[in-house]
């Protein structure tokens, strides 16, 4: 009797597969493993980590700092030396242009770009110091961020 239930079920399956086909309906089974493109993705902690961080920066300084680190063509002014020290920081500073240099434009100058970033923190920290810079672009590096968070309204 269960042989006789499986013979008669299995045309059945086979008319069902084959109208499927025919009417196009399996085509819009989705076989990846991949969300659909209108599904949300979730970010990685990095990915929101940098979000917060190029948040904290103003535009007209990103354009200034970034054009200072990757092309060497522009000079971070103080009111971004202290939008960058003081608002974004040195390990934001830091994930954003190891990001940057992470990508194909400028693998290649990856020396040169995390010579030129050192240097304009280590500008940034001497101008806000009011110290001249100094030749060695590793000085500041290990410089706490939090000496600059200096509010005069915190001891009244």
């Amino acid at each position: 009797m269960a042989t006789f239930n499986t013979f008669s079920l299995l045309p059945i399956v086979i008319a069902y597969c084959a109208l499927l086909v025919q009417t196009g309906i399996s085509s819009h089974v989705q076989l990846s493993n991949d969300p659909p493109p209108h599904a949300p993705t979730q970010s990685s902690w990095f990915e929101k980590h940098l979000k917060n961080c190029a948040t904290k920066l103003y535009q007209p300084c990103g354009d200034e700092i970034f054009f200072s680190i990757f092309f060497g063509n522009q000079t971070a002014g103080n009111e971004c030396c202290f939008n960058l020290v003081n608002e974004v920081g040195k390990q934001c500073h830091d994930d954003m242009t190891k990001y940057i240099f992470a990508s194909e434009n400028f693998k290649k100058k990856k020396t040169s770009i995390l010579e030129r970033s050192w240097k304009v923190w280590d500008s940034c920290v001497s101008s806000l110091l009011n110290i001249p810079p100094v030749a060695d672009p590793y000085v500041f590096n290990s410089i706490d961020p939090n000496v600059f968070n200096f509010n005069p309204f915190d001891h009244i």
